[in-house]
């Protein structure tokens, strides 16, 4: 396809979301060069400056090739919830929009995508990390177990538990600690953002911001492979020497930063807890999970447009085919 950079030429606004290692930079490079367009961050980790080897953030060379923004916006002590994201991101558009420069949306973060395509940003959910922590003991005793914890949430909410796995434990926990703590049914919780969602789509929230989400459609046994070259790959450039560089920062417990995927894998080694190869197989292992939940997440989303895995160039061809002006 013949470049033709103005924004007018196309009907919507390419946002590529989707698992994690799945190839989202590159076609979203590839957008950029055949049409001016700006990268526009939808990762809740490439915010934080000084963590770029393991977000994978784009490099000095893809910066200074395509405009890029919300990364390198905070600071690893600071706290970014989706509140303050989604605070950034809609001047950032608009600023975009006023430029005529096309927004290209990257970044597999659930929350960020689903707001923007449902036009409203979840409600906080309070959280109690020591509550967290008892029933996860409570689910792993040999009193009752999991089976009685989610037999609690059954009675406590039977919407909420048919829609999970018993064998999930951590959104068994999840919705046990929100019951407990607000008193109200997770159920009942969701449901209101369902309709705050479906207010703002009458309201024409994708007519003002019209993301299309595109996201690639790897095999699990390949994506998962994957993941770990790239995880082999972050090592040689650099990973433990950034995660070493976060560890000593000794951040609050509860930072956001701390919790970011092939960081806090290697705190307890560097605590002289373990081995440095239990802590690389942790990271893939914690990539993987990770990955596999953001699938969860996107497979339920109507508004997902799958892609078979080829070339960047020709999936960025693709996806300008797709929201092309006919």
């Amino acid at each position: 396809m013949a470049s033709d950079k103005h924004p007018h030429t196309y009907k919507a606004w390419p946002l590529l979301a989707g698992p994690t290692g799945s190839g989202k930079s590159s076609v979203a490079m590839e957008l950029a060069a055949l049409t001016g367009g700006a990268i526009v961050g939808f990762d809740a980790m490439q915010v934080y400056r000084k963590l770029d080897i393991g977000t994978a953030k784009a490099g000095e060379e893809d910066q200074a090739a395509a405009d890029h923004y919300l990364i390198d916006i905070r600071d690893p002590d600071e706290r970014f919830t989706v509140r303050e994201w989604w605070e950034e991101v809609l001047p950032v558009l608009e600023h975009l929009q006023r430029k005529e420069q096309l927004p290209i949306g990257v970044g597999g973060t659930p929350q960020y995508v689903t707001a923007m395509m449902e036009g409203v940003v979840p409600g906080e959910m309070p959280q109690d990390l020591s509550l967290r922590r008892q029933l996860f003991s409570r689910g792993d005793s040999a009193a009752g177990g999991w089976d009685a914890l989610y037999d609690e949430l059954r009675a406590a909410d039977p919407v909420k538990a048919a829609a999970l796995h018993p064998n999930d434990h951590r959104r068994v926990v999840r919705a046990l600690e929100i019951y407990q703590l607000t008193g109200e049914k997770p159920s009942d919780l969701e449901a209101e953002q369902q309709e705050l969602a479906a207010r703002a789509i009458r309201s024409g929230h994708r007519d003002r911001y019209p993301f299309e989400v595109f996201a690639i459609n790897w095999p699990r046994d390949v994506l998962y492979e994957r993941i770990n070259k790239r995880v082999d790959t972050m090592l040689k450039e650099g990973l433990l020497e950034e995660a070493r560089s976060l560890h000593q920062m000794a951040l609050a417990p509860r930072a956001t930063a701390r919790q970011a995927i092939g960081y806090k894998e290697f705190f307890a080694w560097l605590d002289g807890e373990g081995t440095l190869e239990d802590a690389i197989e942790s990271v893939k292992r914690s990539s993987r999970r990770y990955a596999k939940r953001q699938l969860s997440w996107y497979r339920h989303k109507e508004w997902v447009t799958w892609l078979e895995p080829e070339h960047p160039d020709v999936l960025a061809n693709k996806i300008l085919r797709n929201i092309a002006l006919k």
